[in-house]
C-alpha cells in the first residue's frame, strides 16, 4: 500500500482542526479525532488505506453531509444535506501492481436524530428473548431480520464460498451489518484509553451531557487497531467476520453482543473482570478459586458458547441425545480457542473474538463436508486438536483435512482442563513440537488426583466433560450442546431441580472472585 506523505495543506487543515476542537466546544466526531491521531503519530511512515473521510459534524439540530473534498482528498468544508440520506462508503486499496482496486464497500444509512443516544441495544434481534439451540426453528433463532436491503460489506466479502459449488450453510454468514455513519458521528468528550495490545487498542466510552455515547444496559467499548499498525484486507475481513458471528448470536446470553461495527472498529460491552485466563492466573499467583459448583457453572457457559456459535440444529429431542446427521455439521467454527477468549460479564463468561474462525460451507452437488475445507491458518498450540496439529505439522502430501467442529470441542476440553485445574498441559517448558505430538499420539496430561480423588458430583461433571471432548477420534467426541445439556443436568441434580429444564439463567451466574495479578506465562508451557 502506498505511504501518506507529509503535505503542507493537509498540515494548514490539521491546524485548522486542532483549533477548532481546543477553542469550542464543537461535537467531535471519531472519523476526525481518529485521523489527527493517525497523522501526528505515524507522519511519514504512515501505511494506511486510502479512504474518503466521513467528518460529520451536528450542530443546532443540523446534519452535515460527507466534506467536500479536492483532488489530493483534503478537508475543506462542511455542507449541510437532508437528514436521514444515504451515503456510500468505499475503501480502495493498492494492489501488488499499484493498480487502485476496490475491496469493500459499504452503504449505511443516516442516523435520523443526531442527538439521540446511539449504540442504545446490541445488533440484531434485540427484542427477541433468548432460545436454546433445541428450542430454536428456522423462523426465529436463525433468521435473517435484517431490512430488505441491508448494508453489505460487498457481494464477495468470503471470495471462497464461490469457489467450485460451494455455498454458505445460510445467508447471514456473508452479510456483514456496518453502521459507520453513527459510528462516525459518536462524540468523544469522555473517551478514556483502557490499554492496547500488540494490535488492538481499547477505548471506553463516558457519559456525555447529552447522552450521545452510552447504553441503555451496558458500559461500552471502541475496539480498533493500533494507529501505527499496518492494516491489511486480512483485519478487515477478520473484524467483519467477528461482527457477522456476533451480531447473528445477539440473542444468546453466552456470547458477548456488539453494538456497532465499520471496517476495523467495533463497539462492545465492557468487561470489567477480565477473562477466563485473568482468572486462572489470578488462582495461580494464590488468589481465590471458585468453589466445584460454580467451576461446574462456568464449564455450562462454556460448552452453550460453543453450541450456541456451531448453531446445531437437531430434528427432534430424542436426535439431540443419539443422532448424528449431516445437519449437525457447524455454521460456523471459532479455530482459535482459549481460555483467553472468554470474558465475564453480567455473571458469566461470554465467548467473543472470531476473527479467526471458519464460515462452514457446504458443497451444493457431492454434499461431502471436506469439499468446501479451508486451510485452518493458525500456528501450532496446545489448545489446539490433535487432528490440526497433525496438519500443521505434516509435509505438504500428508497433511489431512479435517472437520472444525470436532476440533472446537476438543479446544473445549482443553479450555474446561485449564479452568478446572488452574495448571497448563504438561507443565513442562519443552519445545512446542514435542509436546504437540504427545497430543498426535493420542496421549493427554493427567488430571491432578486433589480433583479426581475428591467425591464431589460438580468436579465428576466437567472430568467427565472434558474427557469425552478429549477423545482422539474426531468422529467420537460428543456435540457441544450436547456437553452443555450433560452438565445442565448434573447441575439440576446438585440444585435438587427437577431436570435441566427447570433451570434458570441465576441457577448459572456466578460472582467472581477478586482477581489479582499473575505471571502471564501460558506461552512459555504451551
Amino acid at each position: 500500500m502506498r505511504k501518506v506523505r507529509k503535505h503542507p495543506i493537509l498540515e494548514q487543515e490539521i491546524l485548522f482542526l486542532t483549533r477548532r476542537i481546543v477553542s469550542s466546544k464543537t461535537v467531535v466526531p471519531v472519523s476526525a479525532l481518529l485521523f489527527l491521531i493517525c497523522y501526528m503519530r505515524m507522519g511519514r511512515n504512515l501505511a494506511f488505506f486510502e479512504a474518503k473521510l466521513d467528518i460529520l459534524q451536528s450542530k443546532n439540530d443540523r446534519q452535515f453531509e460527507k466534506p467536500v473534498v479536492h483532488e489530493n482528498n483534503i478537508l475543506k468544508s462542511w455542507y449541510p444535506v437532508k437528514s436521514h440520506s444515504y451515503h456510500p462508503r468505499t475503501i480502495a486499496w493498492d494492489n501488488e501492481s499499484g493498480t487502485v482496486v476496490t475491496y469493500t464497500t459499504a452503504t449505511t444509512e443516516r442516523s435520523r436524530n443526531a442527538t439521540r443516544s446511539f449504540f442504545d441495544h446490541p445488533l440484531r434481534q434485540t427484542e427477541q428473548p433468548w432460545q436454546g439451540v433445541l428450542d430454536a426453528s428456522d423462523d426465529n433463532f436463525f433468521s435473517d431480520d435484517s431490512e430488505d436491503n441491508p448494508p453489505l460489506l460487498s457481494p464477495d466479502f468470503e471470495p471462497s464460498l464461490q469457489k467450485k459449488d460451494c455455498v454458505p450453510m445460510a445467508d447471514w454468514q456473508k452479510s456483514p451489518q456496518p453502521v459507520c455513519n453513527i459510528l462516525h458521528e459518536t462524540p468523544l468528550q469522555n473517551l478514556e484509553l483502557l490499554g492496547e495490545g500488540s494490535v488492538s487498542v481499547v477505548f471506553q466510552f463516558g457519559q456525555g451531557d447529552d447522552g450521545t455515547i452510552a447504553s441503555v444496559n451496558d458500559e461500552l467499548i471502541l475496539k480498533t487497531n493500533m494507529f501505527d499498525y499496518q492494516v491489511r484486507p486480512k483485519e478487515v475481513k477478520g473484524r467483519a467476520k467477528d461482527a457477522i458471528v456476533a451480531g447473528q448470536n445477539t440473542g444468546s446470553p453466552f456470547i458477548l453482543s456488539i453494538h456497532g461495527y465499520c471496517g476495523i472498529s467495533g463497539v462492545f460491552p465492557k468487561a470489567s473482570d477480565g477473562t477466563l485466563y485473568d482468572y486462572v492466573l489470578s488462582v495461580r499467583a494464590g488468589g481465590e478459586e471458585l468453589s466445584p459448583v460454580n467451576k461446574l457453572r462456568v464449564a455450562i457457559h462454556m460448552a452453550n458458547a460453543i453450541a450456541d456459535l456451531h448453531g446445531v440444529r437437531f430434528p427432534t429431542s430424542s436426535d439431540a441425545e443419539t443422532g448424528r446427521t449431516a445437519d449437525h455439521l457447524p455454521f460456523f467454527a471459532h479455530n482459535d480457542l482459549d481460555v483467553d477468549q472468554f470474558v465475564f460479564h453480567n455473571g458469566r463468561f461470554q465467548l467473543n473474538d472470531f476473527n479467526h474462525g471458519k464460515v462452514i460451507q457446504r458443497s451444493v452437488k457431492s454434499g461431502d463436508p471436506y469439499a468446501c475445507w479451508e486451510q485452518p491458518g493458525m500456528g501450532a498450540h496446545l489448545c489446539r486438536s490433535p487432528e490440526s496439529l497433525r496438519y500443521i505439522f505434516a509435509g505438504e502430501r500428508e497433511k489431512k483435512r479435517f472437520l472444525y467442529g470436532p476440533a472446537d470441542v476438543f479446544m473445549l476440553g482443553t479450555s474446561l482442563f485449564l479452568m478446572l485445574t488452574n495448571e497448563w498441559m504438561w507443565g513442562e517448558r519443552k519445545k512446542r513440537r514435542e509436546l504437540s505430538y504427545r497430543l498426535i499420539n493420542g496421549k493427554r496430561p493427567p488430571i491432578p488426583v486433589r480433583y479426581t480423588e475428591q467425591n464431589d458430583p460438580a468436579l465428576h461433571a466437567i472430568i467427565q466433560a472434558l474427557q469425552s471432548c478429549w477423545r482422539h477420534r474426531p468422529s467420537d467426541r460428543p456435540l457441544a450442546k450436547q456437553v452443555a445439556l450433560e452438565l445442565e443436568r448434573q447441575l439440576a441434580k446438585i440444585l435438587g431441580k427437577k431436570s435441566a429444564a427447570n433451570l434458570d439463567f441465576k441457577d448459572v451466574q456466578i460472582e467472581l472472585p477478586q482477581i489479582i495479578d499473575g505471571i502471564d506465562d501460558m506461552d512459555d508451557y504451551m
